[in-house]
C-alpha cells in the first residue's frame, strides 16, 4: 500500500497529487502503488510504481498548473517538458509508462511514448521562444537563464492521445468522508 493512512477512507486537499494519484488507482482499479526511489525520481522521472495484473506501471504525476505563477487559477493546458533545467532530457524522456495528469476532467493518464513522439517529429526542429513565452500552443519555451525546453497544448488534445481519463466526479466522491 502507498503511504496514505491505510484506514481512512479518503484523503485529504493537502495530500500530494502523487498520494492522490495512488489511493485513487488502487481503489477505483486495483493493485497496489508504492513510491518511486529518490533516485528514479530525480534520473527516471518516476513518482509511482502501480503494481497490478503481475506488472509494474511506473508512472510520473503532474498536477495542475498555471499558465502564469501569478495567475488564480489552474489553466486549460499542459506544460510538457522536453528538456529539464539541468539540460538533460525533460520527464517526457523518462522511464515511465504514463504520465498522469490531473485537470478538470479527472486524471487523464498517457503513454509518455506518445508524447515522446508528438515532441520528437512535431517540434524539436522548431523555433526556441527564449524568455517570452509564445501567444500559440506547440511552440518550444525557454525560460531566461534556464536550459530547460518546453511547449504547451490544450488538454482537450492530449485527451486525444489518452489511455484513460479517470472522472473529476469519480474521484470527489471517493476522497469525501460520505
Amino acid at each position: 500500500m502507498y503511504e496514505y493512512d491505510q484506514k481512512q477512507q479518503y484523503i485529504s486537499e493537502g495530500e500530494t497529487f502523487e498520494n492522490k494519484t495512488a489511493f485513487v488507482l488502487e481503489r477505483i482499479v486495483g493493485g497496489t502503488c508504492k513510491p518511486a526511489t529518490k533516485e528514479e525520481n530525480k534520473k527516471d522521472h518516476i513518482d509511482l510504481h502501480w503494481y497490478r495484473l503481475d506488472q509494474d506501471w511506473p508512472i510520473d504525476v503532474k498536477g495542475p498548473k498555471k499558465y502564469n505563477r501569478w495567475d488564480t487559477s489552474y489553466s486549460d493546458v499542459v506544460w510538457i517538458e522536453g528538456q529539464g533545467i539541468s539540460g538533460r532530457p525533460g520527464w517526457i524522456y523518462g522511464k515511465s509508462k504514463f504520465i498522469a495528469f490531473w485537470n478538470k476532467y479527472g486524471i487523464t493518464f498517457v503513454p509518455t511514448e506518445k508524447l515522446r513522439k508528438l515532441y520528437d517529429v512535431h517540434l524539436k526542429n522548431k523555433f526556441l521562444h527564449v524568455g517570452v513565452k509564445p501567444n500559440a500552443h506547440y511552440e518550444l519555451y525557454r525560460r531566461t537563464g534556464q536550459s530547460d525546453i518546453t511547449f504547451t497544448m490544450p488538454i482537450d488534445d492530449l485527451r486525444k492521445i489518452e489511455e484513460v481519463t479517470i472522472p473529476m466526479e469519480v474521484i470527489q466522491k471517493l476522497m469525501t468522508k460520505n
